[in-house]
């Protein structure tokens, strides 16, 4: 993923509008610092690189966006070492909207009809769908919020699905009107496509298709059975839930230990993924609010976690 763009991904890199004059000088003396710190460096030049961009930060109070890609890298290797000393091996946290993006756009790819359960929970389809469309519909709908959260403002999010006809870089400069856009989002959007803007997200971004039939045969009431799959996630929590409208996806936490020693047999494996599926049904059972079950699973997950370290070594 092009360093410049981490911001979208994840939480410990702000956007460069982020950096008030105070805060830029307060990175640019981590810069000074990190050039001795070889663990988190990117590239062989990686040593000038973050002199230079200290010096300017410091001296001149400049942002040089020119060397922001591979100051950003070394900020998310300094966060990998924060959770794994040796080996920078723990992903850090992503911002929400990434996650949730990856999870229903994977989801989508697998089944393509949850991609009009997810469109029917935000968007009025009872006048019909350009069908052709439902996949340029979500991708935009999931970048919208990317951006939304990694610039941290309160957004009027009414929007008609029709206005997503309209070109991305006038309806980002609309909805964000009165803000100022950095240059992150500039590099994304401009003269580039939907999908090319998934994959410079580090999304899935292969196309999926509905047809008129699909669309024509598609129950919004229709339910589907649980779905299981696997990904690496910040923390010790167990897995997340996540929600579409007719499909419930549990996501199991690959970084959790008790998790990598169920793995080495079928019957452990089955075991761990049944008793954790139970649990966090149970805890949806409850009408838990959605923090606090993730809450109640990063404990849990904590301690299965600690009780299975040594003996996943």
């Amino acid at each position: 993923m092009d360093g410049d763009l981490l911001c979208f991904k994840y939480n410990c890199i702000p956007v460069s509008t982020y950096y008030s004059s105070k805060k830029l000088v307060q990175l640019g003396w981590k810069c000074r610092k990190y050039q001795k710190w070889e663990q988190v460096h990117s590239g062989a030049d990686c040593r000038s690189t973050l002199k230079d961009f200290g010096d300017a930060a410091i001296d001149q109070g400049i942002i040089r966006f020119d060397l922001l890609s591979t100051i950003n890298i070394v900020l998310l290797n300094v966060e990998r070492w924060r959770l794994d000393k040796k080996n920078l091996s723990v992903e850090p946290g992503h911002f929400e909207s990434w996650d949730h993006a990856d999870i229903v756009l994977k989801t989508c790819h697998e089944r393509p009809l949850a991609s009009l359960n997810y469109l029917h929970e935000y968007y009025d389809l009872s006048d019909g769908l350009n069908h052709d469309k439902v996949y340029e519909y979500v991708a935009k709908h999931m970048i919208i919020l990317i951006l939304k959260e990694s610039l941290d403002v309160d957004l009027d999010f009414s929007l008609e699905l029709s206005e997503f006809d309209q070109g991305f870089t006038e309806l980002i400069t609309r909805l964000f009107n009165n803000l100022e856009i950095p240059n992150e989002i500039v590099k994304l959007i401009e003269d580039t496509s939907v999908e090319e803007m998934l994959k410079l997200l580090d999304l899935p971004y292969k196309k999926f298709a509905i047809t008129k039939d699909d669309f024509s045969a598609w129950d919004p009431k229709s339910k589907t059975e649980m779905v299981r799959t696997e990904r690496a996630m910040e923390g010790f929590v167990t897995a997340r839930m996540v929600k579409i409208k007719g499909d419930d996806n549990i996501y199991f936490n690959t970084n959790n230990n008790c998790f990598k020693f169920a793995k080495k047999s079928l019957d452990t494996d089955d075991m761990y993924k049944k008793m954790v599926e139970a649990n966090i049904l149970a805890l949806e059972d409850l009408s838990l609010k959605a923090d606090l079950i993730a809450d109640i699973q990063d404990t849990w997950g904590l301690k299965l976690d600690r009780l299975f370290r040594e003996r996943t070594r």
